[in-house]
Protein backbone atom coordinates (compact mmCIF):
# COMPACT_ATOMS: atom_id res chain seq x y z
CA UNK A 1 0.00 0.00 0.00
CA UNK A 2 1.16 3.52 -0.75
CA UNK A 3 0.12 5.96 1.97
CA UNK A 4 -1.80 9.17 1.28
CA UNK A 5 0.50 11.95 0.09
CA UNK A 6 3.22 9.53 -1.07
CA UNK A 7 4.25 9.22 -4.71
CA UNK A 8 6.25 5.99 -4.48
CA UNK A 9 6.24 2.68 -2.68
CA UNK A 10 8.09 -0.60 -2.54
CA UNK A 11 7.08 -4.24 -2.76
CA UNK A 12 9.07 -7.39 -2.12
CA UNK A 13 9.22 -10.02 -4.83
CA UNK A 14 10.46 -13.41 -3.69
CA UNK A 15 12.52 -15.38 -6.20
CA UNK A 16 13.61 -18.97 -6.02
CA UNK A 17 17.17 -19.48 -7.22
CA UNK A 18 17.91 -22.31 -9.60
CA UNK A 19 20.73 -23.25 -11.96
CA UNK A 20 18.61 -23.57 -15.10
CA UNK A 21 19.77 -21.31 -17.94
CA UNK A 22 16.88 -19.10 -18.93
CA UNK A 23 16.39 -15.62 -20.28
CA UNK A 24 15.16 -12.57 -18.45
CA UNK A 25 11.58 -12.81 -17.23
CA UNK A 26 9.02 -10.02 -17.02
CA UNK A 27 5.86 -9.35 -15.08
CA UNK A 28 3.47 -6.44 -14.83
CA UNK A 29 2.47 -4.47 -11.73
CA UNK A 30 -0.94 -2.80 -11.93
CA UNK A 31 -2.11 -0.14 -9.45
CA UNK A 32 -5.87 0.12 -8.93
CA UNK A 33 -8.46 1.43 -6.48
CA UNK A 34 -6.92 4.74 -5.48
CA UNK A 35 -8.82 6.22 -2.55
CA UNK A 36 -8.99 10.01 -2.83
CA UNK A 37 -6.26 10.18 -5.47
CA UNK A 38 -5.65 9.74 -9.17
CA UNK A 39 -3.21 7.15 -10.48
CA UNK A 40 -1.26 8.87 -13.27
CA UNK A 41 0.63 5.79 -14.48
CA UNK A 42 -0.95 2.64 -13.16
CA UNK A 43 1.06 -0.02 -14.98
CA UNK A 44 4.76 -0.88 -14.78
CA UNK A 45 6.68 -3.64 -16.53
CA UNK A 46 9.25 -5.28 -14.25
CA UNK A 47 12.22 -7.39 -15.42
CA UNK A 48 13.94 -10.16 -13.49
CA UNK A 49 17.41 -10.51 -14.98
CA UNK A 50 18.76 -14.01 -15.52
CA UNK A 51 21.55 -14.67 -13.01
CA UNK A 52 22.42 -18.28 -13.93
Amino acid sequence: MIAAGQTAGAADVWLEHDTVREGDEQFEVVLTHADGATIATGVALMTIRDDD
